[in-house]
């Protein structure tokens, strides 16, 4: 709530009153039921409003009045006004949040009530979920805003919606998907509601009555949301004066915690009043939480609704959004740059999984689905589902596929960046989607869990400006037969090896091999790396990189075999490199598999000048 306008303030005002009125209310109906207040306000010189407030005290006798005692409405309206900024921050807070840790939300979440205006699903006789498109949702996808601004999975969603037959009511059929199929394109629109959602709020402010109408609607919001929380304070407030007012707590804390209280330890007087209290409350945590779905959904409809109509409207004098982005399945002569590559199983010789070195708060890619054929370079962004809590990746610098699983892959991001213990290491699963179509391959990532990157980089230090911490450039694993797999990570500047076994339960213990042999003349002496198993060889790939646009030269070369990391005279790189890379920064190296015609595929990151994917051959 915007406590800084009129009406924010007023609401914010309500909530405080709300919130010590109700607390007061209940201390006397459970604790001193003869007490009440008495207001008279009075005009005093300089204009100073004053409350005097009279507590009549009940005795066993006869009632006598206390001295009255001077209250300042200005002083209780501020500590009303405090109150209720509190309670509407604390309740902001708690949105979409589980209580105590149950899996029964205090308030709706906001992707549940986004994708609700989109999607509607109810239940049929039987008992099973039945999902359709709302008249709004069908808008969107008439006037492809899926993919227009969502990005990947509206790519996904709107070609998923196309192949679908019409209902009787002029909507894509959702009833002729399965229930697998139905949880995928639920999943895909709630990936899609945030964006289309933002973007509709964004453009429809600009309007001054609807931004107006919004704001008052959203005043509403954030009022019904703290009455929420205070009437499951307050609910809670009843059993305990209940039980510090009780005898026996009395008797063992051996004080009288309310000594005006009336009747003094009467327990049935005290129950029915308790019970009647928390019910009413109760009661008001369920209209008050309804309400707020209810203003939160309509909220939501109206802002996409009225971007939506305008759109339409409109629709015959220009293009409602300039599509940008290429779809996904296109060929591309040049790629977005690529800092880590992968082949994807063994039996596909022209398909690899890369990894962009995409900054925080940028929407490009983190993933690529990248194949080769007759045609070109083909890509197709993947996206990353299952996040959770965390943030998107950033600066992914490194991809490994794990042997226990053809679909198991690691990506590491660069470093510490973000302090000590920020670094990532992504163990994700790649699906293909069973509702694909010849045009979509829907590829997607399913994160399975979030690591750290292992303690021992050096964290970037936030008071310098220099590249002096360590960094992750490479990744690759290594299969061992009677032992966990071997992740083995190639830093950046100094060349130096950690190895880190990986089990089920994640990594290891952390080993670290230096790097005795640099090569001279490259500011990145590891950017890459890749195992190949029929040789035992590691393969690695140094760079140039004097700024983003070049001149940039690589090389790769054998950094180590699968004997050298057990061995304590591991020499580094002492013969000459295998191959000389003139004018691109390689940093994706992976190994196709055996069907194919060439040992080693590259990628590069060339920053400004964007990236490539080429096989590589030894002369």
């Amino acid at each position: 709530m915007n406590a800084f306008t009129g009406t924010g303030l007023l609401l914010t005002l309500a909530t405080g009153l709300v919130a010590v009125i109700g607390a007061v209310l209940v201390y006397a109906a459970l604790i001193d039921r003869r007490a009440w207040w008495g207001w008279r306000i009075g005009v005093r010189p300089r204009a100073v409003l004053v409350a005097r407030v009279w507590k009549k005290e009940a005795t066993d006798s006869k009632p006598e009045s206390a001295a009255p005692k001077d209250v300042s409405v200005v002083a209780f309206g501020a500590l009303a006004l405090l109150v209720g900024l509190l309670v509407e921050n604390t309740s902001d807070r708690l949105v979409a949040m589980d209580l105590f840790g149950m899996r029964l939300p205090l308030f709706s979440k906001e992707v549940e009530n986004r994708t609700a205006v989109l999607l509607a699903d109810g239940a049929t006789a039987s008992g099973d979920q039945e999902w359709s498109l709302t008249g709004l949702g069908t808008s969107v996808f008439d006037l492809q805003l899926y993919e227009r601004l969502a990005g990947p999975p509206g790519e996904r969603l709107q070609a998923i919606l196309e192949s679908l037959p019409v209902s009787t009511r002029g909507r894509p059929d959702l009833d002729v998907l399965d229930e697998e199929q139905l949880a995928r394109v639920r999943s895909l629109t709630e990936a899609c509601s945030g964006p289309i959602y933002y973007h509709s709020k964004n453009t429809v402010y600009r309007s001054p009555t609807l931004f107006s109408e919004l704001t008052r609607i959203q005043d509403l919001i954030d009022f019904v949301r703290a009455a929420t929380l205070i009437s499951v304070a307050l609910m809670l407030f009843v059993p305990l004066l209940c039980l510090l007012s009780s005898a026996r707590v009395k008797t063992l804390l051996r004080v009288r915690i309310f000594p005006h209280a009336y009747p003094a330890n009467d327990p049935k007087a005290k129950v029915p009043r308790a019970v009647f209290l928390a019910t009413g409350l109760a009661l008001a945590v369920v209209f008050f939480r309804g309400e707020f779905e209810y203003l939160e959904r309509d909220f939501n409809k109206r802002a996409i609704g009225y971007y939506v109509s305008d759109l339409a409207e409109t629709a015959g004098e220009r293009e409602a959004l300039p599509l940008e982005k290429a779809r996904a399945g296109t060929t591309h002569r040049a790629l977005q740059g690529v800092s880590g590559l992968v082949a994807v199983g063994p039996s596909s010789p022209g398909n690899f999984l890369a990894v962009h070195d995409t900054k925080p708060g940028d929407p490009a890619p983190r993933l690529s689905l990248i194949w080769i054929s007759d045609a070109g370079i083909h890509r197709e962004p993947v996206p990353i589902l299952d996040l959770g809590d965390e943030r998107l990746p950033a600066d992914l610098e490194s991809i490994a596929r794990l042997p226990v699983d053809d679909a198991r892959f690691l990506a590491a991001e660069s470093s510490h960046f973000q302090g000590p213990g920020s670094g990532r290491l992504f163990e994700f699963a790649l699906e293909a989607d069973p509702l694909g179509t010849d045009r979509v391959l829907l590829t997607s990532a399913r994160v399975l869990a979030v690591h750290q990157l292992p303690a021992e980089l050096q964290p970037r230090d936030p008071e310098k400006d220099d590249e002096s911490y360590e960094q992750i450039e490479g990744m690759t694993v290594l299969p061992r037969l009677d032992e966990p797999a071997l992740v083995v990570f190639g830093l950046r500047r100094s060349g130096d090896l950690l190895l880190v076994p990986w089990t089920d339960e994640g990594m290891g213990v952390v080993e670290r091999m230096t790097n005795p042999n640099g090569l001279p003349g490259f500011q990145r002496q590891v950017s890459a790396l890749a195992f190949e198993e029929s040789s035992g060889v590691i393969w690695a790939t140094a760079a140039k990189d004097p700024g983003d646009q070049g001149p940039f030269g690589s090389v790769v070369y054998q950094i180590a075999t699968r004997g050298d990391l057990t061995s304590s005279n591991w020499s580094g790189a002492t013969s000459e490199p295998k191959a000389h890379i003139g004018g691109l920064k390689l940093e994706g190296l992976a190994v196709p598999s055996p069907a194919s015609s060439y040992p080693l595929v590259f990628g590069s990151e060339d920053e400004d000048l964007g990236g490539t994917l080429r096989p590589l051959g030894w002369q």
